[in-house]
């Protein structure tokens, strides 16, 4: 099995192929001016909590703050409340 990246790249556009056995499997083209952030790891600081709409404000080092659901917090790193037990 041979696989092969091909990878072109111009100003206006980066084009990426991936080739599996002569054959065309997957394909990615990249614009400068439709750069998105979403899916990226960033580390940060949690700025605000917001319980109300369920999310939190995490400075990314970015001009904007990001924003997390808690849910997807909650559901990484299991915080939900646990109950008390009683002896």
């Amino acid at each position: 099995m041979s696989k092969e990246i091909l990878i072109n790249v111009e100003p206006q556009e980066t084009r990426v192929a991936v080739v599996i056995d002569g054959q065309m499997e997957d394909f990615y083209i990249e614009r400068p001016q439709d750069k998105t952030i979403v899916g990226n790891i960033y580390q940060g600081k949690i700025e605000a909590v917001l319980p109300s709409i369920g999310a939190a404000f995490v400075d990314i080092g970015l001009p904007k703050k990001g924003f997390l659901y808690l849910s997807e917090i909650e559901s990484a790193y299991d915080l939900k409340p646990k109950k008390a037990r009683m002896f």
